[in-house]
């Protein structure tokens, strides 16, 4: 079977897998009680901070987002997301951060003296030459005072939300962002001192084509970022109403969808970089490749981390938070994240408790995403031999390597392993695989 005839066999709808069960398949959830019993203590946590605030709504988006306006106040958030941390340690009183990642939204929305005062209460009790700290900026409206606030709390990763140079894309999906504007950000933040930069790249967005692609990723090689996420648009109107904006007529589908990544991908290969897991590129002086490289790569909700942390709190709107044990998932009302605060309560409304079935299954998943093999005798082979069968696995010794060829099919080689997607709701949607 030819590769394109792959390309059309494989693309169907499925889960992402950044956790299993995939969140649609939650249920009994952790009680208050129990949740903090979850909770590594005494071991390093990952702290996720979510400002879930942009000065407007870009049409493309799917993410848990809400436009800034008068009726917001950014200081009350700012002012409950340290509750909320409070709280925590209370329950937990041997918490220690290892990582802290804001995302959004647009966590660069912040002021610097926002910045000051969610950084210092959150990190006071931490030696910031140690902290593993990244934030996800948004170009369009970032200072260089408050890049430099970041840095002086020893956050040292940006990732920076780029999508597409081309203009007529932008314009397609609402986010003018002039090419010259990102690299001026960019040299500002190379001479303020940080030096593990993340661009977040979009491919199957309206208007976009081969040569489009193929211009963004030149002037992208230029600007020579550390790694680079190039995900495919996952188009979901019943979820995300702002997708509303976009004509389905202006999207590549299929194999012409799949020529745009291909095309990103093949000059990402020519200028050096190497692929890493799912979606992922990344230089080899990079510490992402360099995880690859010596096996701490890991994957959890906040997309490829170079080390292992079983432990992830989420703080605010919407967050969510995993352990071994379980996961929950914070309110997305606020007045409700507000109210459940106040009472003194963790502030999710939504979890699972995970069953062994689901342990095992999301051990797979992990060695599929992040290793690209499995040892033969934690797997029923029959699940895979379709794959084997089109070239895209192979058997070598007590394990199955997914090949080279096969890498564009992670999501699909993750569904062979997934009980819950027989007995999937029938209004859960999911984007599709390729």
């Amino acid at each position: 079977m030819r590769y394109l005839d792959l390309i059309i066999k494989y693309d169907v709808t499925g889960p992402r897998y950044t956790s299993y069960p995939p969140l649609p398949c939650w249920e009994n959830p952790p009680t208050q009680d129990e949740w903090p019993t979850h909770i590594n203590q005494g071991k390093d946590v990952d702290l996720y901070v979510h400002i879930p605030f942009c000065k407007n709504i870009c049409h493309y988006c799917g993410c848990n987002r809400i436009k800034l306006c008068e009726e917001i106040d950014l200081e009350k958030y700012i002012s409950y997301l340290l509750k909320e941390w409070e709280l925590y340690k209370k329950k937990c009183p041997l918490l220690r951060i290892n990582s802290l990642h804001l995302g959004g939204g647009s966590p660069s929305i912040l002021s610097v003296s926002q910045l000051d005062k969610l950084l210092s209460d959150l990190l006071k009790d931490l030696d910031k030459s140690k902290l593993n700290g990244s934030i996800e900026i948004d170009p369009r409206n970032v200072s260089s005072l408050q890049l430099q606030k970041i840095f002086d709390y020893g956050i040292r990763r940006l990732s920076f939300g780029i999508q597409d140079f081309d203009q007529v894309v932008q314009e397609k999906i609402g986010r003018i962002q002039p090419f010259e504007d990102v690299a001026e950000v960019l040299k500002q933040a190379r001479m303020i001192g940080f030096r593990d930069i993340n661009f977040d790249l979009i491919y199957g967005l309206p208007g976009q084509n081969i040569q489009k692609i193929e211009e963004t990723f030149k002037k992208v090689i230029t600007l020579r970022p550390d790694t680079i996420a190039f995900y495919s648009f996952a188009f979901v109107p019943h979820f995300a109403i702002n997708q509303n904006n976009i004509l389905s007529s202006d999207l590549l589908q299929g194999i012409e969808k799949w020529k745009l990544l291909e095309t990103g991908r093949n000059l990402l290969f020519k200028s050096g970089y190497r692929e890493v897991g799912m979606d992922h590129y990344a230089l080899e002086d990079s510490l992402l490749f360099k995880a690859l490289e010596n096996g701490n790569l890991h994957r959890n909700f906040m997309g490829y981390v170079n080390h292992k942390v079983d432990t992830v709190i989420g703080l605010g709107f919407s967050a969510i938070s995993s352990t071994p044990k379980s996961f929950a998932q914070n309110s997305k009302d606020f007045s409700q994240y507000y109210n459940l605060i106040d009472k003194g309560m963790i502030p999710f409304i939504k979890g699972h408790i995970k069953t062994d079935d689901d342990l095992k299954i999301e051990g797979i998943i992990h060695e599929v995403m992040c290793k690209q093999k499995l040892k033969l005798k934690s797997i029923d082979i029959a699940k895979v031999q379709a794959f084997i069968n089109d070239k895209l696995m192979k058997i070598e010794g007590d394990q199955v390597i997914i090949l080279e060829e096969g890498k564009s099919f992670l999501r699909n080689i993750c569904m062979q392993f997934d009980k819950r997607l027989s007995v999937m709701p029938e209004n859960v949607k999911f984007s599709r695989t390729i």
